[in-house]
């Protein structure tokens, strides 16, 4: 920011939107390698950066050729939000349908309680006449 005015300069604007597009270049890797856990971590760091950037933005003055210096910059920041948007959107509905395709096997194999020995092995003279199968799936309850 000019320290005269207390605006932004478009040195300041350059700076913002060139952190915001390395942050979703950034982003859109880990996305790709699907590193959760680095997609999380950058969370912040592109809040921020996209709250420098619409400070910048609000605070330039209406110089025509400032805003037209920013034109190949703009160009890549868009590139990387839309590819940033397709990643984000095709990892959620990923595991959106992960999650049903679990639901439905669940459902789909009519799972019941199993009763075990304590040996470990299913107890079948106890649960007579049931033909419900034990469920793959055992959850600790006692929790």
């Amino acid at each position: 920011m000019s320290a005269a005015t207390n605006r932004p300069t478009p040195s300041t604007l350059f700076t913002d939107a060139e952190r915001l597009v390395h942050v979703l270049e950034r982003e859109n890797a880990a996305l790709a390698a699907h590193d959760d856990t680095a997609v999380a971590r950058l969370l912040a760091e592109k809040q921020a950066a996209c709250a420098a950037l619409e400070d910048a933005v609000r605070g330039l003055p209406d110089a025509g050729a400032s805003r037209l210096a920013l034109g190949a910059l703009g160009v890549r920041l868009r590139r990387a939000g839309a590819e940033n948007q397709r990643r984000l959107s095709a990892g959620i509905a990923a595991r959106k349908r992960f999650l049903e395709l679990v639901a439905a096997a669940v459902r789909e194999q009519n799972a019941g309680a199993g009763i075990y020995a304590r040996s470990g092995a299913p107890a079948h003279g106890r649960n007579r006449g049931t033909t419900v199968a034990p469920s793959a799936l055992s959850f600790d309850q006692s929790l």
